[in-house]
């Protein structure tokens, strides 16, 4: 019998999409056009911002006034406000609903080619514009995941047995 997906499927995918953008910010081999690290970089924070609605849809996950709860979580981060403005431009194209500022988009990237050795590793800084601040997209990647994970363990009992959270946060 295959197993119904839910919200720690979801939260899974979005600590593999930190991997990855953790490699391109690092330091990868580059062997494909630029633009799929962009691809990276954008599909993480929308993967970010709806584990939200993976779990509000998630059946199985019971937290009281979970529909309050996760409302709250978003307004009270700063990081989590940025990654919805993020996710709904990307999406949509527009921000009309802004949790911070409807003008949050990707700014400046700065790229490091590395030659000489075997193969040439790239490694590419994201720049995320908010209300006329300038935020590093990798730190506030990482800052998110930090959120969301003080978000499971303080309202999901059990959690910290149920899921694996990452050691690096």
């Amino acid at each position: 019998m295959k197993k119904i997906p839910g919200w720690k499927d979801q939260y899974d995918r979005v600590l593999r999409w930190h991997k990855r953008i953790s490699d391109i910010n690092q330091g990868i081999l580059h062997n494909q056009d630029s633009r799929y690290y962009d691809d990276e970089i954008y599909s993480f924070f929308i993967n970010c911002y709806h584990l939200r609605d993976w779990m509000l849809k998630d059946k199985t996950l019971t937290i009281t006034k979970k529909d309050a709860k996760l409302k709250e979580f978003i307004d009270n981060s700063n990081q989590m406000k940025i990654c919805h403005d993020i996710c709904i431009g990307l999406k949509h194209l527009e921000i009309t609903s802004p949790k911070i500022d409807k003008k949050t988009q990707f700014g400046s990237r700065h790229y490091n080619l590395t030659l000489g050795g075997n193969k040439p590793v790239l490694s590419v800084k994201y720049c995320i514009r908010c209300k006329g601040q300038t935020f590093d997209a990798f730190s506030l990647a990482t800052e998110c995941i930090k959120e969301w994970n003080n978000f499971i363990i303080n309202n999901i009992d059990g959690a910290i047995q149920k899921i694996k959270i990452s050691p690096i946060f």
